[in-house]
């Protein structure tokens, strides 16, 4: 199974280790902090889905994020990470549709869109 691994920094100092897996025609993304072991909503895992360069803990790892990127966009998870985006970006912000749509994200990393 193709994997790439990159590491992204954190509040408490150690890095988080995200992978990006592919596998028949799904990517499956996961994280190594206390959220993202339990399969929840991660914001490693978005971020660096996103292509966040600045949330990378080795900026050596720019062209590895840059290729996972890429996986990303070609995944049906970019279109749940658009929504977030454009519903967090909402001046009336819609508390709801941004959990609901954070809970699908999780799901579709975790189980591989």
């Amino acid at each position: 199974m193709p994997q790439i691994i990159v590491y992204a920094k954190s509040g408490d100092g150690e890095p988080h280790q995200v992978v990006f897996a592919s596998e028949e025609g799904k990517l499956t993304i996961t994280c190594d902090c206390e959220r993202g072991i339990k399969g929840h909503y991660c914001e490693h895992k978005v971020r660096l889905a996103v292509n966040d360069h600045l949330l990378l803990s080795n900026p050596a790892q720019i062209r590895d994020l840059n290729e996972a990127h890429i996986w990303v966009i070609q995944a049906p998870v970019s279109d749940l990470i658009l929504s977030l985006l454009q519903l967090e970006g909402d001046p009336e912000g819609n508390e709801e549709a941004i959990r609901r749509t954070q809970l699908e994200i999780a799901a579709a990393m975790r189980e591989g869109t």
